[in-house]
């Protein structure tokens, strides 16, 4: 049989080393947007549910709140963490263990009942915990406000329903405190062995500190127990040893000593029981302040000083307070003092020959006439001498002037002629004396150690360094400890004022330049400070006219003010607290210390009954305003006088008033034959400013703010009053330019603020009781007002009424048909014409309307920002004087000069001539034309 053979398979080769395997490919992966975006907008909820931004942020928050309650923003702060991956790699990180996410949930799950076990404990509520937490949050939504408590939020509420069915209240918190370490545990895998070994340590440490604390306090105690029996054994000792004292033989040969019966012996401080440490520090930390008090002096009877009693002394003699020679004033107005003609140099003196020149007396008579006194005048008793008399006694006495004459320059307001004139002495006024104060004086001492106890009392420790009383109050200066903050003190004003028993207390923290606080307590008994006493005090400054007295400061000092450094004051104060009084005894003082050629005055008195005795002094440019209108009118040529000196400013080369006189000495030094009279001080003084601005505020307030930023170089001085301080009298710009302010009693605070821009004014007494802030200084200044009687004042006005009439300057004086126009009524009658009494916009005006070359009312009107009277007064001259043509219906009037003749006109060529539509201008016609 045959055999068949099978053919060998090839086998396949295992070798895999050259085989190529064809490459995978790569599956892109895909960016998950989706979980980027709802990452970030997540990430962006969360943001506004923290931060509770409008009404989404509250809605968020409150949803928040009410699930987990009160630990919301911590839960969303972290919850913010894997938010981040999200953004980022747009899944939720899987690197976070599972036990890290029930560790947190336990531990959050004690944190929310405990919350929620204090939020029920503080509404003492042990059912419906749950409605309970809905209600909070549903109020709060509906308020949209996120400051509820809600505990734990709804999560704790179900947790604490159950707790508290199960185990109460107590067993709840053991239960919270069982699940946070629970919590803790799982989270970091920790060991209970060694949990437990660390709360037993600290167990052991704490207990060790506590036996610690106990310790130290066991052996506190007994020695304070040792102290206060040694204390007590020595109080005893001394009651025995007082006891033998009083039981002793009173027929003993020994100092003999009165028995009384122990219980009618008036306590003191050093047998009165001592029951604290804290009493004993105050006993003994008590150190006697430094009292400062004027002498006890016999109460002075108000007298007027006869003028026979003491000799004539020359005028202008330095009183015995201790003047040196240069301080002495000058013998007479008119004669140049003592000038080093070598250090002079040459001035020009063509710019004070253009002025008409008038006469005065010659220099020899006038030093005749400067050795004539007041006590001259008098001769005798002045208390007992009428007016009259003095005015007869005056003409009497002098000395007839010679005829020869010498020519003199006017160079400023007016010619004043006061080679005659007398200056009041004092002796015309009232002396008040000084009051005693010896019982204000004997309660000093008792009342610092009242203070110190008082402040000690509020664990406030300060020594009392000084007491000083002054006419009005007493300022107790207080030193601090270190570490004392200074508004503990000042919060404790009304407990001061209790303890004290005082009427009024303030307290000035710190005093300026001191290290100290001051506390200011109202005196029993207010000293008057007189204005003569005052003035004896000082004596007359007669270099400086302007440099008054208006006080005495808590210490007895008197205060002067100088109106030239001021330059402006604003005074303000309730009815009856002063500012008249005030107001009058700084014009006193001018009158006692300046000539009428010297300082000018102008009054405003709306009242008309407080500045009206000044009515005919020679130093008044003008009769004393009453009207309102009128005050306004008078402020605006007060206004013009300014800018009029300016320009005399600017010619003599000078920046100020001061450079100009001593210009104008120089040129009196050189004797060309010609004296020039010096640029005078210009005074205004507003006793109301309150109805000023009802009335006329568009018109007096541009006034006062003009001068009050330019009038201080030119001389001119304002001095402004007001009872009514609010802040629209007292503007803003009228604050800003005035800076110096005197502030007398207010009814409330925000009047002291407007007034001195702090509190303080609202605790004055009254009765010229004063805070003085001028310009720099850091805080007001308290001063009692000299006080001045109306008898006094017209003794003063009646005897320099009666050496001659008053010299009023009427480019001044605002007459009837000056006020007619403010009030767009016919504007100046057969005078209109004149060019220095135009609007002030007139020049602008003009050009305005040949440049346009069309006019009307409503045109300079809308231009000039000004009202329709005004307008229509400015349209009325341009017509009168030939600038425009006649009104023509509803059209514009016609403009009959050109720019090129404006041009000429103004640049003097009168010879030309001009024709614009048929009508000219000749040579004659331009002298109407103010250029």
């Amino acid at each position: 049989m045959a055999t068949s053979t099978k053919k060998p398979t090839p086998r396949k080769s295992t070798n895999t080393k050259n085989r190529k395997t064809p490459p995978r490919k790569k599956t892109p992966q895909k960016n998950n947007h989706v979980g980027n975006v709802v990452g970030l907008v997540a990430m962006l909820l969360a943001i506004f549910a923290v931060l509770n931004l409008g009404m989404l942020g509250k809605f968020l928050a409150n949803l928040m709140r009410y699930l987990v309650g009160n630990p919301y923003q911590i839960l969303l702060v972290i919850l913010m963490v894997p938010l981040l991956g999200v953004i980022a790699y747009g899944r939720w990180p899987s690197k976070f263990k599972l036990r890290y996410y029930l560790g947190f949930a336990i531990a959050m799950l004690g944190v929310l009942l405990m919350l929620t076990i204090s939020l029920f404990n503080t509404l003492d509520m042990h059912s419906n915990f749950i409605s309970t937490v809905s209600l909070l949050v549903k109020q709060d939504l509906v308020n949209q406000s996120v400051s509820t408590d809600v505990g734990g939020g709804i999560i704790g509420a179900v947790l604490y329903t159950g707790t508290y069915l199960i185990a109460s209240d107590f067993g709840s918190w053991l239960i919270a405190i069982v699940l946070i370490i629970g919590g803790i545990i799982v989270t970091f895998s920790l060991d209970l062995s060694d949990v437990m070994a660390v709360f037993f340590n600290f167990t052991a440490a704490t207990g060790k500190t506590v036996e610690t604390g106990v310790q130290s306090g066991l052996e506190y105690a007994k020695v304070k127990s040792e102290d206060l029996r040694e204390r007590a054994e020595n109080r005893a000792n001394e009651r025995k040893n007082f006891d033998s004292l009083m039981e002793a033989d009173p027929f003993s040969k020994e100092t003999p000593i009165v028995k009384v019966d122990i219980d009618d012996i008036e306590p003191t401080v050093a047998m009165a029981p001592q029951t604290s440490a804290a009493s004993d520090l105050t006993a003994e930390s008590y150190k006697a302040p430094t009292i400062i008090a004027p002498e006890p002096v016999e109460e002075v009877t108000t007298t007027t000083a006869p003028a026979s009693t003491k000799p004539a002394p020359e005028q202008y003699e330095a009183p015995a307070y201790g003047l040196s020679d240069n301080d002495l004033p000058p013998v007479e107005n008119n004669v140049p003092d003592a000038i080093d003609m070598g250090m002079m140099d040459s001035v020009d003196s063509a710019i004070f020959a253009s002025v008409a020149p008038n006469t005065a007396n010659a220099q020899s008579n006038s030093v005749k006439h400067a050795k004539l006194t007041h006590a001259d005048i008098l001769g005798h008793d002045e208390s007992k001498t009428s007016p009259k008399t003095i005015a007869h006694q005056n003409n009497v006495g002098h000395v007839e002037p010679s005829t020869q004459s010498t020519p003199v320059a006017d160079v400023s307001m007016g010619t004043v002629d006061d080679k005659d004139y007398v200056i009041p002495t004092t002796d015309l006024l009232t002396k008040v004396g000084s009051t005693d104060q010896s019982s204000e004086r004997e309660g000093l001492a008792e009342k610092a150690h009242i203070l110190h106890d008082t402040l000690k009392s509020f664990n406030i420790n300060a020594d009392v360094e000084k007491v000083v009383l002054g006419p009005t109050v007493t300022q107790y200066e207080i030193k601090p400890a270190i570490g004392v903050k200074v508004s503990r003190i000042t919060n404790l004003s009304d407990d001061l004022a209790l303890a004290l028993a005082a009427k009024s207390l303030r307290i000035e923290a710190p005093i300026p330049g001191k290290s100290l606080v001051g506390i200011e307590v109202a005196n029993d008994k207010q000293a008057m400070v007189g204005f003569r006493d005052m003035m004896d005090s000082v004596g007359i400054d007669r270099e400086h006219p302007l440099n008054v007295p208006i006080g005495k400061s808590v210490s007895g000092e008197i205060i002067k003010m100088d109106l030239t450094k001021m330059p402006h004051l604003l005074i303000a104060g309730s009815t009856g607290s002063g500012k008249s009084v005030a107001i009058n005894s700084i014009l006193a003082s001018i009158l006692l210390q300046a000539k009428p050629s010297e300082v000018r005055l102008m009054l405003v008195d709306p009242k008309k009954v407080e500045l009206s005795v000044y009515n005919d002094i020679p130093h008044l440019i003008t009769p004393v305003v009453s009207e309102p209108r009128k005050a306004a009118l008078a402020l605006k040529k007060v206004v013009a006088e300014m800018d009029r000196r300016f320009k005399l400013l600017a010619e003599a080369g000078v920046r100020n008033i001061d450079g100009y006189n001593k210009q104008i000495q120089r040129a009196n030094a050189e004797g060309n034959g010609t004296v020039y009279q010096k640029m005078p001080y210009l005074v205004a003084i507003v006793d109301e400013l309150a109805d000023l601005m009802i009335t006329v505020s568009g018109e007096v307030e541009p006034a006062i703010v003009r001068i009050a930023q330019l009038g201080r170089a030119a001389g001119i001085h304002l001095i402004v009053a007001t009872q009514r301080p609010s802040v629209d009298v007292i503007t803003g710009l009228i604050k800003a330019n005035v800076p110096s302010r005197m502030g007398f009693a207010v009814s409330s605070g925000v009047d002291s603020r407007t007034i001195l821009d702090g509190n303080g004014a609202e605790k004055l007494l009254g009765r010229g009781d004063m805070l003085f802030a001028p310009i720099g200084a850091n805080s007001p200044q308290r001063i009692q007002g000299a006080f001045l009687s109306d008898d006094d004042v017209e003794a003063l006005t009646d005897f320099i009424k009666s050496q001659g009439e008053a010299q009023y300057d009427d480019t001044m004086t605002v007459s009837d048909d000056e006020v007619q126009a403010l009030d767009g009524g016919e504007a100046n009658g057969s005078d209109g014409n004149r060019a220095d009494e135009l609007d002030e916009l007139w020049d602008e005006a003009v050009d305005f309307v040949v440049d346009q070359q069309r006019a009307s009312t409503s045109l300079v009107q809308r231009r000039f920002r000004i009202g329709y009277n005004r307008a229509a007064r400015l349209v009325d001259d341009m017509e009168a004087r030939g600038v425009i043509g006649p009104q023509d219906g509803a059209k514009p009037r016609r403009v009959l000069i050109s720019k090129e003749m404006l041009y000429r006109l103004k640049n003097g060529e009168a010879d030309m001539t001009a024709s614009t539509d048929n009508a000219t201008i000749t040579e004659e016609e331009t002298d109407d034309l103010p250029f």
